[in-house]
This record gives structure tokens, sequence and C-alpha cells, in this order.
């Protein structure tokens, strides 16, 4: 039987990813002449914004409180955090909160995530999909050679995660998630 020799060869797989779940922040304050008067002015609008979000499925709500001084008026501030499920429902709740409430309320800048499952699926996907590749590429090169492909002796992960790619960038509710790897087949 001939003598085993080895080849490396390397495969590449990438995917473009829309986010699968949204951070968004109300902000909601008042600036009254008692601390009382400021604090229930907020809760006010505060009891609409927290089940309108309610209403649109918002996970994790969290709200935290602020109380400043400056000369005789106090500024009470309520943040509301939550986690929704779209860019579209961040939508319709910012565009209810800025017809349906006054100046008071603040809608910040949303900003987009992924589920752990989400990446775990994303990133099994492209490990096997580069595997692929990298396999399709040795089994040409075996051919080209006149060689037989053998069984795998090696893969390595070289690079996987998301990257930042200038025609994705532009869209900050998609990442392009990248997978690099190596493998080491024995040709006879």
């Amino acid at each position: 039987m001939p003598e085993a020799r080895d080849i490396r060869v390397f495969g590449s797989y990438s995917e473009v990813v829309t986010s699968d779940k949204v951070i968004f922040t109300v902000s909601c304050s008042s600036n009254k002449i008692s601390v009382q008067e400021a604090r229930e002015s907020v809760d006010k609008r505060q009891e609409y914004i927290v089940s309108s979000c309610q209403h649109e499925n918002a996970k994790d709500i969290k709200e935290n409180s602020f109380l400043t001084k400056s000369g005789d008026m106090y500024t009470f501030r309520k943040e509301t955090q939550m986690v929704l499920s779209s860019r579209e429902r961040a939508n319709v709740l910012s565009n209810k909160f800025t017809e349906k409430l006054d100046s008071v309320v603040e809608v910040k800048t949303s900003s987009y995530g992924f589920k752990d499952k989400t990446v775990a699926e994303v990133s099994k996907k492209a490990l096997i999909s580069a595997c692929r590749v990298a396999h399709d590429k040795a089994t040409q090169l075996g051919i080209t050679m006149d060689m037989k492909l053998g069984r795998c002796i090696k893969i390595e992960e070289l690079e996987a995660g998301f990257v930042n790619k200038s025609e994705v960038a532009n869209n900050i509710n998609e990442k392009e998630y990248q997978c690099n790897v190596a493998m080491t087949y024995a040709v006879y």
C-alpha cells in the first residue's frame, strides 16, 4: 500500500444575521417644586408606558429612577428598559409614546442584539458549512492530483464570530457571522 501523505485545506463560510431582539429604552421626567408632584407626574405616565410595553410583548422590563434638585426645583426621571422581539415593535412604541405623551418622554435609540440560542445556531451552521467547503476543496484537490482522499486527520477552527463589514455596518439591525477552518486529510 502506498505511503499516506497529508494535505491541508481551508474553508470559509459567512452569513448575514438579522437581530432577533431589540433593547428599547424610554425615559420619562418631570420638573416640579416638590418631589411628590414630580413623582406623581412621572408615575401617571409610567403606568401607560409599562402597559403599552406589555401589550407589545416586551420582556425583561426594568425601571430605574433618578432624582435631582436644581435651585428650588426637583427633577424626577424614570427610565424603562425592555427587550422587544423586533424593530417593528420598537417603532410602534416609539411612535405611540411620541404621539400620546408630551415632551417629558424621550425614546432613546434602540440597540440590537442576538439571543444566545440564535448565536449558537448560527455558529454551529457556520462551522459545518465551512467544513463542507474545505472538504469539497480537498476532494477536488485529490482528483486534480490523482490521489485518493483519506480520512480527515485534524480540524482547526481558525476564526469564528461576528465581523464588521462596510456593506452590513450601515444596517445596525444586521451583522455578519464568519467562520474559517483548516482541515488536514490523509491522501494516498
